[in-house]
């Protein structure tokens, strides 16, 4: 997880320096990533708890904790005894449950 976590950026501030408009190009902007806000983590809480709730099989709670973990679909497998089209599919159906509860307005 430490090794994916360095390769994505690892949290760390990133730094783009881009030229203010209008202003003449030696003026230079930093634009930071900030960590989610309160609200932002307790809708997050809220939304995975919804989730959760929705799920009646205990595997597939199992199997969105894992991808929570970062394992991949294989090492899911491997985990419970199963083919990878039978995890694929069941992570198919998690995310039609969520699209469902989440519709995206056009």
């Amino acid at each position: 997880m430490h090794e994916l976590r360095a390769k994505r950026g690892g949290g760390r501030l990133s730094h783009t320096f881009l030229p203010v408009d209008g202003a003449d190009e030696t003026q230079l902007i930093q634009v930071v990533s900030v960590a989610p806000s309160a609200e932002d983590a307790l809708i997050f809480v809220a939304q995975f708890d919804r989730l959760m709730d929705s799920l009646d099989d205990p595997v597939d709670r199992l199997i969105v904790l894992w991808k929570l973990e970062e394992r991949n679909n294989p090492e899911i497998a491997r985990c419970l005894g199963c083919s990878l089209r039978a995890v694929e599919r069941r992570l198919s159906h998690i995310r039609k449950r969520v699209e469902g509860d989440n519709p995206v307005d056009p």
